[in-house]
């Protein structure tokens, strides 16, 4: 609870970034530069996937039970990376003409990969501050990439800049950040970091997390690709839109999943502790995505036009409505990655993303020419096959989770949540041809007074809930 309330003091300055962006980053650059856009950016966060080693991620549970260690370990890993990225970026860049990129691309692609180097000390610095528990420092930081980079982008754009422009001041805002990261974080190159031998103890232990985080990323990104093959980049440019509107609330999983790592990893031996905490941060993380996800299916009709969006975006409609089905089941994901993470079965959870990384490309070769051709949206094929991944991501964390940690109890809870979430959907999607605000607030208040019935919300619940949180706030 300290970690995330620590998380979410800086979560209003993330929320005003992510919604200007949504907002006004679509109109700016319409659907054809926005795919460009996704897809050079795509492209370079898959290569700092590899150049990352999977040392970040583990690097914050091994700092959290080994803080001695935090300097040396993280400083060698600096060099590494960052040495790795500049030979990765460097690769691509000169491999980029004979992969069939348009000359006008070749130069978007080579600014991504530019922030990619950028991007990999930035995720180092960061994740070393996890580790240490200092959630405060890392939620500030990770603000002040959305603010700087909103900010500085949307203002490029409003002056007449192109894509280009916009991508190469997110890349000058993150290489601020991440300045300012390593100075929080204490971290300075010495003479034990340059030894061979620990070099490669980091890229073993990250292994397993590399390739997980590469399984993820496979499956999370690949389908932009396959829409700007199978389809064109203005079909990107409405998935991209759609995305941007889904992905706002992802914040809750991660204020929640975040501090959880460090904490579950000192306590793994103590098995009731450790299930209790699971079990609370399930419910938890459900209570307020399903709600979420629920109000973005009934508000969704009316996104393009709210935001001013051009008519094109209108094709964002279904997409959003399918889209916002995953976020719960991904917040779900998020905790019990995070439990097995703690646990040290992070290889099995990597078996898990091994097989989602291969029948996601396979239902998207499928589905998106069938949508495409049927619907002139191939991106709505997309978007199935994204909730159908993160289904089968769930199978699979449910399997491999210690037995008794998800009892009956918690699905009973879970499918109560699930029915106020739908009388959620039906009430506000009924009331939205009459107002938008009285849709958001019926639908509101439907899911709290069927909550109510279902008892999901009692009222020793808000006690805890308001306990926990004044005694966070108090010691900060």
């Amino acid at each position: 609870m300290r970690g995330a309330v620590a998380l979410f003091t800086a979560q209003p300055l993330t929320w005003a970034a992510s919604l200007l962006t949504a907002i006004l980053v679509p109109r700016y650059l319409g659907d054809q530069a926005l795919g460009q856009y996704i897809v050079a950016v795509t492209i370079a966060n898959l290569a700092g996937l590899v150049a990352s080693l999977g040392v970040p991620n583990y690097l914050r549970r091994h700092i959290a039970t080994q803080p001695t260690r935090a300097a040396v370990d993280s400083a060698a890993a600096f060099v590494v990376l960052v040495t790795l990225a500049l030979l990765i970026a460097s690769a691509l860049a000169a491999a980029l003409p004979f992969l069939g990129f348009p000359a006008g691309e070749i130069s978007l692609v080579l600014v991504a990969l530019i922030g990619m180097v950028v991007t990999t000390a930035q995720t180092l610095a960061l994740s070393v501050l996890v580790g240490q528990e200092r959630h405060g420092r890392y939620a500030w930081l990770n603000a002040a990439v959305a603010v700087a980079g909103a900010v500085a982008g949307i203002g490029v754009l409003l002056v007449g800049g192109g894509v280009q422009a916009y991508l190469a001041t997110g890349v000058a805002a993150s290489a601020a950040v991440a300045v300012l990261a390593w100075r929080a974080a204490g971290l300075k190159i010495c003479r034990p970091a340059l030894d061979l031998g620990l070099w490669q103890r980091l890229a073993r232990s990250g292994f397993p997390f590399l390739g997980w985080m590469l399984a993820l990323q496979i499956y999370g990104e690949i389908d932009k690709l396959l829409l700007a093959m199978l389809a064109n980049e203005a079909v990107v440019g409405w998935y991209a839109a759609a995305y941007r509107i889904i992905s706002i609330p992802v914040f809750i999983p991660t204020l929640i999943t975040t501090p959880l790592l460090p904490a579950l990893s000192r306590h793994a031996a103590d098995r009731a502790l450790f299930q209790q905490t699971v079990r609370r941060s399930l419910f938890a993380v459900l209570v307020l995505t399903v709600p979420t996800s629920a109000m973005s299916i009934g508000l969704a009709p009316a996104v393009p036009d709210l935001l001013h969006w051009p008519s094109a975006f209108q094709n964002s409609v279904p997409l959003m409505m399918i889209l916002a089905l995953h976020l719960p089941i991904v917040a779900v994901d998020m905790v019990l990655g995070t439990a097995l993470t703690a646990l040290h079965r992070e290889r099995y959870w990597f078996g898990i993303g091994a097989v989602a990384s291969v029948v996601n490309p396979a239902l998207n070769l499928l589905l998106i020419p069938y949508f495409e051709h049927s619907l002139n949206n191939g991106a709505i094929g997309a978007a199935i096959v994204t909730v159908a991944t993160e289904l089968l991501m769930l199978g699979g964390a449910l399997m491999l989770v210690p037995r008794g940690l998800v009892d009956r109890s918690l699905v009973g809870l879970s499918g109560r949540v699930v029915v106020a979430g739908v009388c959620l959907a039906v009430v506000t999607a009924q009331l939205l041809p009459l107002s938008l605000l009285l849709a958001v607030a019926g639908g509101g208040l439907a899911f709290v007074g069927v909550a109510a019935a279902l008892h999901v919300l009692r009222p020793v619940d808000f006690r805890i809930i308001h306990h926990a949180a004044l005694q966070a706030l108090a010691r900060r």
